[in-house]
């Protein structure tokens, strides 16, 4: 970038100072300033400018009263100049502003004596040297803007307007900047900062000891105090400005050790750019107060992007508004400082293949988009090809309800490797599944309680998950949260077109999917999964149902998974098949078979009557009666309840449990939904031993199938119209003749 600013200057013909060039042809606008020769050893020319009061000095190509031996034309000072600035009475200030119609070049080196502050303004550029040292212990402030408007005025402050005529910034790596004891301003439409060693820029004072801005204005800045006027603090230059462009910050760290950028109270220091944001070498971002990119475009923040192409540090909650910012791609590093890294950018989250975010000894949360909402320019994705590394948990969240940026779906992907890196991060706790579901998404998607866990969800997208997941602690994980097409802080979920595949294996006490479909060749190993679905759960891989399965597994907590299966749909039918590899125990949450209660019985089959279950567990299968989850919607609609007042196992559709030990019915199976159904609608019992003594209610014309004589030979109910004017109601009258012996063929 400064080599590209090099060759544009000299195409431009901009000349670069002479050696022992200073400042000449100055014109007093405000305030009394004198100017002399001295002499500096080391130094080809040398000079004192003092000012007495606020002064603003303008310095153009020719005239002006201001000018010593070596002096040209403009605001500049060779790489063999030595120019000394001193008061000669308390609460001055100097504002120079040079008027040529090329770059101010600050090769040499510039020395405030008094503590007053300095600002150097240039609408066509200000270039600070590699070799260049400006020491102002007064303040420091290099504005690549006409400013010649405000110097008849100068008050010991200045202003950027939305339409004040600017250009660059450009301090090249090597120079120092130092104003200890007071703050920093770099603003310009377009600013590149190289900073060569950890002292190479220095603020010290105020809410805001630096600031950084590409395409802000503000009003009234004080050096001095490292502050700007009461609602004067930076904004945004948006596109609703005639002839506004995007802005641009570049900063260049060290190659060795970091350079952290200050603190300040309350706030810290400005990282603000209307547009992107590159940043290379070693930097800490943990003395950002406040952090802006993509402000330009309001209504598509994620069209800008932060690229870190360098290793940086990323500490939070200090950086603030990070969601009303644009995307964020990582080609580097990002680490953590003293605390988590929470990446809570309005736009999309990229962390590109040989990239790291990485938590160290803390937590790991990237978020992208998820404030969006119609119409306010929020919305995001996240892609991850690299390696995320965190200590107790990884949370992946996005949302683009605005269909906006680098993944307008909202989704995310990850062909990378996530790591939890605990040894010891796992605490058992087995978690009632109703208030799993309020901790877990009812609240900020987070998680709460003990235990390391993975969250991956998008509220508006697919969602892939394949690559490596590596667990430190050989028990697995506390929790797995996934999502796709559901938001749990508004507790709605978008349509069954979403999907979330699971690509790579999950070993985790506890494991909640909610959303569209769950899909994917991943075996989850667990002991308790919630599954609230508006499609499918499957692994579809041809006709064979039996080789369509998602796969589940017992794992080291207990001999049992159990699942509770909330089949929900609204758009159409779902199928549901879930292998399960040892004992399982499983229930049916809030699935409904009916959406009206009409006090006579029930009516209008659910949206997704006509779907298929299929459960199969390797060794011993429990149906349990249903647990209502107040949290999701409302007590379900089946006859079982209707009827019997009994919470059984609903289900509109076919059913199949299926079990290679003993299958045990703890409640009444209930499918019936219609008087006529189509074929596959009915239901199997297979396993070697069937206990049960609970009736069964199917639909009107179909079968309830035993592949061996039960223990005890249920009562059978159908579903059946309440009277000829009712067809629609339905209530339910015995069918022994539905009862059968025969085992399930796919």
């Amino acid at each position: 970038m400064a080599a590209s600013l090099w060759i544009g200057l000299g195409a431009k013909g901009w000349a670069v100072p002479g050696l022992g060039q200073l400042p000449g042809h100055g014109t007093i606008a405000t305030g009394s300033a004198t100017y002399q020769n001295v002499t500096q050893n080391g130094f080809t020319n040398a000079a004192t400018l003092t000012v007495s009061g606020n002064t603003a000095i303008l310095w153009g190509s020719s005239g002006g009263t201001l000018n010593v031996t070596g002096s040209g034309s403009g605001f500049n000072v060779g790489s063999s100049a030595y120019l000394s600035i001193t008061a000669a009475s308390n609460g001055s200030s100097l504002l120079n502003v040079d008027t040529t119609g090329s770059p101010s070049y600050i090769m040499g080196t510039i020395n405030v004596t008094s503590a007053i502050p300095l600002f150097v303004a240039n609408g066509s550029g200000v270039v600070v040297g590699p070799n260049a040292i400006i020491t102002a212990p007064g303040g420091l402030g290099l504005l690549g803007y006409d400013l010649s408007g405000q110097a008849s005025s100068f008050n010991g402050t200045v202003s950027v307007t939305p339409t004040t005529v600017g250009s660059f910034v450009n301090v090249q790596s090597g120079a120092t900047l130092n104003a200890s004891g007071a703050s920093l301003l770099i603003a310009a439409p377009t600013v590149n900062v190289g900073i060569a060693t950890s002292t190479s820029l220095v603020g010290t004072y105020g809410p805001n000891p630096i600031s950084i801005l590409a395409g802000y204005y503000f009003n009234q800045y004080y050096p001095s105090r490292g502050r700007y006027a009461e609602y004067g603090a930076p904004t945004p230059i948006t596109n609703a400005i005639a002839g506004a462009t995007p802005g641009s910050i570049t900063i260049s760290g060290p190659t060795s050790g970091f350079y952290a950028f200050p603190s300040g109270n309350p706030t810290g220091t400005l990282l603000l750019s209307s547009g992107n944001i590159i940043t290379s070498g070693n930097l800490s971002l943990s003395g950002v107060g406040r952090l802006e990119w993509g402000t330009f475009n309001p209504s598509n923040l994620a069209a800008a992007t932060f690229t870190n192409n360098g290793t940086i540090v990323w500490t939070a909650p200090g950086i603030t508004h990070q969601l009303t910012t644009g995307s964020l791609v990582n080609n580097g590093t990002i680490q953590a400082g003293t605390s988590d890294v929470i990446i809570n950018v309005g736009g999309s989250i990229t962390n590109n293949s040989g990239a790291t975010i990485d938590g160290g000894g803390f937590n790991v949360a990237l978020l992208a988009g998820i404030s969006s909402s119609p119409g306010n320019g929020i919305g995001g994705g996240i892609v991850n090809f690299g390696t995320i590394n965190g200590y107790n948990y990884v949370r992946l969240v996005a949302s683009n309800e605005n269909g906006i940026g680098p993944y307008p779906g909202g989704g995310i992907f990850s062909n990378g490797t996530i790591s939890i890196t605990n040894p010891n991060g796992f605490s058992s706790t087995v978690i009632n599944p109703v208030s799993f579901l309020f901790e877990e998404f009812g609240g900020p998607m987070v998680g709460t309680g003990t235990g390391s866990y993975l969250n991956v969800g998008s509220r508006t997208g697919n969602v892939f998950l394949g690559g490596t997941i590596n667990v430190a602690d050989p028990k697995g994980l506390g929790r797995a949260i996934f999502a796709a097409g559901y938001n749990p802080f508004t507790n709605a979920f978008t349509t069954a077109s979403q999907q979330f595949t699971l690509a790579t294996n999950i070993t985790a006490q506890n494991v909640f999917f909610g959303g569209g479909s769950l899909v994917g060749p991943a075996v989850v190993t667990t002991q308790n999964m919630v599954i609230a679905a508006r499609g499918n759960v499957n692994n579809r891989t041809g006709s064979d149902p039996l080789n369509n399965s998602f796969h589940l597994s017992n794992g080291p907590w207990a001999a049992t998974t159990n699942v509770v299966i909330n089949a929900i749909g609204t758009t159409g039918k779902q199928a549901i098949n879930l292998a399960i590899n040892g004992n399982a125990t499983v229930n049916s949450g809030q699935t409904s078979t009916f959406l009206h209660n009409d006090t006579i019985g029930l009516s209008l089959p659910t949206p997704n009557a006509g779907s298929n279950l299929l459960v199969n567990a390797s060794g011993n299968l429990t149906i349990n009666p249903s647990m209502v989850i107040e949290y999701l919607a409302f007590d379900p609609y089946t006859l079982s309840k209707f009827v019997f007042h009994v919470p059984g196992f609903s289900f509109p559709g076919g059913i199949v449990f299926m079990s290679g030990g003993t299958l045990k019915i703890n409640t009444i199976v209930d499918n019936g939904y219609t008087s006529q159904a189509v074929a596959g609608q009915g239901i199997f019992f297979q396993a070697p031993k069937i206990v049960t003594t609970s009736p069964v209610i199917t639909s009107g014309n179909t079968w309830v199938n035993f592949s061996t004589t039960p223990t005890t030979v249920p009562a059978i109910y159908s579903a059946t119209p309440v009277s000829k004017i009712t067809p629609n109601i339905f209530n339910v009258a015995l069918n022994p003749s539905a009862y059968h012996v025969r085992s399930f063929s796919p």
